[in-house]
């Protein structure tokens, strides 16, 4: 059996990688793609070139499909009043989505809530949460096919490990206290 370790094309890889390893590069932007896995598109993983997309950015409460491709999420809660509530719409994920990152600029006043609803697993979940001393200021619950971290301080969530081969969905995510960036302009 032949199996071609390289590949091109003008977009990003859309589909799973033909072999551990391969190597795939989008010749209309330059980025480098190699594979981790063989199992679906997830497998790719950007290793050179530009950055892949825009970050995927929500201003306000709402509930919102997550992009498939989507890694690099930021949520910036600017709403007045009570906080409201973000619920975030995972893909069927069947492979661990590398680099998935949330960055949350919380409503210091009133808090923010971020649900992401994992139902598309068709599973339930068991999350772990790793943190760096963020606990104590965030609130964490899981409700069957999601997970609610709930915090008036900005934080970044960072997926580290995804196994759904078993009865349930086990997700490791790393849980750190973020400072965003100081937007003041001085004239």
């Amino acid at each position: 059996m032949s199996v071609t370790h390289t590949l091109t094309g003008t977009t990003p890889p859309s589909e799973a990688p033909p072999s551990n390893h391969a190597h795939y590069l989008n010749t209309a932007t330059a980025a480098h793609y190699l594979a981790a896995g063989t199992a679906s598109i997830e497998h790719w993983v950007q290793v050179a070139g530009p950055v892949p997309q825009q970050p995927y950015t929500v201003t306000e409460p709402s509930t919102e499909a997550l992009p498939r491709g989507a890694r690099d999420v930021r949520i910036r809660d600017w709403t007045e009043g009570a906080g409201g509530q973000l619920t975030l719409t995972m893909p069927g994920y069947t492979a661990q989505p590398h680099g998935l990152v949330f960055t949350v600029e919380a409503n210091e006043a009133d808090g923010t809530l971020l649900r992401l609803d994992f139902g598309a697993l068709g599973k339930p979940l068991e999350v772990t949460i790793l943190d760096d001393g963020m606990t104590h200021a965030a609130g964490l619950a899981l409700d069957g096919a999601g997970f609610y971290v709930e915090s008036a301080e900005s934080f970044r969530l960072s997926l580290l490990a995804f196994d759904i081969a078993g009865a349930s969905a086990q997700l490791t995510f790393q849980l750190q206290a973020y400072q965003a960036p100081n937007s003041t302009i001085y004239v």
